[in-house]
């Protein structure tokens, strides 16, 4: 990937009624500098907001993209506010967003699936949640639907509910995914077989779908169940799934997924905090620990890949990898089903990590990384979501209840990724240089047909005080000769020391002028030697130019101290070490 000329970059904004929204709409752009353009699409965004991001295919829909989000449906009573709602980007602006299917109950996890077809599938409820629902009413609500994108009348069609025709009252999914499985679409999600009592209730299934019918079937239609297909399995017999990937390998489909590492995860608490409270999700609440797995034969056949004493995640990934991360690696599963080390990130750790690919060749890995929020002693107070949080000690907060708690602000990542030599390149740019950011929604990314990386999400600054923002939907696009320069903090820094001492006190200050007039602001982030040389010049001119110091007072002070008589101290040992002590050579 080569560096390329800067190019002049596009606002956009949503073209949408203001009408359409409980929070105020905005069309606000903000250049963070040159090579990122951040903007916001919608400000007082809920926490539940959910945002997607995919190309069009080119065949169809050259340069245009999809988003799908979750945003509030002001006519819904609390408990069913959020619904799916897509909108296409033509390259200036994205269009009105409209609602897949406005049925007043609620939807979230929205996945979008962008090949030959477009489709959109997500968790939904299947009735009006009650005024104040417990856990379990709001889990067994939860089944998945689906809707494709008519290329005809630019529209998703009318969704298909309920794909796994499951009725019972004591069974939830949720977490749809869709996969490319040979020439075959699959649709799978997790599956709680027993909300009530689910201990080892957990597991993966699916269907495959036909866009031509817009229907569903299964590897063996002949398994029915009161007329309906009997999903295929993929894994079973689980603690509680939190996430899961599903690929072709050799022909069988194969599904690693995050199993929690003990029995105290319920999916009724998960739906009820996500439905209910709606408050931030801190790190400890996000991402607990989990065992990675791995299943094959219709989930007979189950490997662990981590020991479940460490953090480990699963790698979303736009592509048919699979990847997952712990211990500081990244690893990827070969054709033989083994783990295979692709990679270091020491730098981020533990973090949520991202493939982001280019024509179906993994290009970036995107790091959301989190870091305990700290600050100084007069911000004792700071408001997250309009919940305020007293500080009691060093990385110590509490809330309005007195839970006490560990706050994380976040920030996102890139490494370059070069897969074949088991090499991730951590470059110097992040999606925001400020701190005190969280992003409740997680970045959705793509690379669009300019190589630009392009992506949106949901976030929040930490405010202090009784400042308290907005949750912002926001759309960012990074130039990659911006993502692949060198760092040149260390050079900016090395200029701010030259231009922060008296020019009087430089024997020569044209020497650190060339110094600094000799740096080339280009260099790619594999030139990064020559960048650091930069600023080893500019310090080093800083150090042969400036004025030697004035020592005549010192010079004086010792001479005094010679004409005394040291038969008049009781100790003059003090004095010799005070001279002895003289560093001569200091600059002014």
């Amino acid at each position: 990937m080569g560096i390329k000329k800067k190019r002049k970059v596009n606002i956009i904004t949503f073209i949408v009624s203001i009408t359409l929204f409980i929070g105020i709409f905005s069309e606000t752009a903000m250049a963070q500098n040159i090579g990122v353009l951040h903007t916001t699409l919608l400000s007082n965004v809920p926490l539940y907001c959910e945002a997607k991001l995919a190309a069009l295919p080119d065949s169809k829909y050259e340069g245009k993209e999809i988003l799908a989000i979750t945003i509030d449906n002001s006519d819904s009573s609390k408990c069913d506010l959020s619904e799916v709602y897509y909108s296409i980007y033509d390259g200036r602006s994205f269009a009105v967003p409209m609602a897949i299917e406005q049925d007043g109950t609620w939807d979230m996890e929205p996945f979008l699936y962008s090949n030959e077809e477009v489709l959109i599938a997500w968790t939904d409820a299947t009735m009006k949640l009650v005024e104040s629902p417990i856990g379990y009413d709001i889990a067994s609500a939860m089944r998945i639907s689906l809707s494709i994108y008519d290329p005809i009348t630019l529209t998703m069609k009318p969704p298909i509910s309920n794909i796994s025709y499951y009725g019972s009252d004591n069974i939830s999914t949720y977490n749809p995914r869709i996969t490319k499985v040979g020439d075959e679409i699959l649709v799978s999600w997790v599956v709680c077989n027993n909300i009530l009592n689910d201990t080892n209730a957990y597991g993966i299934e699916g269907m495959y779908y036909n866009p031509e019918t817009n229907t569903f079937y299964s590897e063996n239609n002949t398994e029915v169940t009161n007329g309906n297909l009997v999903p295929m399995i993929f894994a079973k017999e689980c603690s509680y799934i939190s996430n899961y990937s599903i690929s072709e390998i050799k022909g069988e489909v194969v599904t690693m997924f995050e199993e929690s590492v003990d029995q105290t995860t319920h999916i009724s608490d998960v739906m009820f905090d996500k439905v209910i409270k709606k408050i931030y999700p801190f790190f400890s609440e996000k991402y607990k620990d989990s065992i990675i797995k791995i299943s094959t034969n219709k989930g007979n056949t189950v490997t662990d890949l981590t020991d479940g004493d460490s953090y480990s995640s699963i790698i979303e990934s736009d592509n048919s990898m699979l990847l997952y991360y712990n211990k500081n690696k990244i690893y990827s599963i070969n054709n033989v089903l083994s783990s295979v080390e692709s990679g270091g990130v020491s730098e981020t750790g533990d973090a949520r990590y991202t493939i982001v690919s280019q024509n179906g060749v993994p290009t970036y890995l995107t790091a959301m990384k989190y870091e305990p929020f700290t600050t100084s002693e007069y911000q004792s107070e700071i408001i997250i979501d309009g919940k305020t949080y007293v500080k009691i000690d060093d990385e110590k907060w509490m809330d309005e209840s007195g839970d006490i708690r560990t706050i994380n602000k976040e920030h996102i990542y890139f490494y370059y990724v070069n897969f074949e030599e088991s090499k991730l390149d951590l470059l110097s740019q992040k999606l925001y240089k400020e701190n005190q950011m969280v992003f409740p929604c997680p970045p959705s990314f793509i690379i669009n047909e300019s190589n630009e990386l392009v992506c949106t999400y949901t976030m929040n600054v930490i405010e202090s005080g009784c400042n308290s923002s907005s949750n912002l939907l926001r759309y960012s696009k990074c130039d990659e000769e911006y993502l692949m320069s060198a760092n040149y903090s260390v050079v900016d820094e090395a200029i701010r020391k030259a231009y922060s001492i008296n020019m009087n006190n430089y024997i020569n200050f044209s020497a650190v002028i060339d110094a600094i007039n000799a740096v080339v602001r280009d260099k790619h982030y594999t030139e990064q030697d020559i960048v650091n040389g930069y600023a080893i010049a500019i310090e080093n001119a800083i150090n042969t130019q400036l004025k030697p110091a004035d020592y005549s007072k010192v010079d004086a002070v010792i001479e005094k101290a010679n004409d005394l008589r040291k038969e008049d101290y009781k100790d003059f040992s003090a004095v010799t070490a005070a001279i002895n002590g003289v560093i001569r050579g200091k600059d002014i």
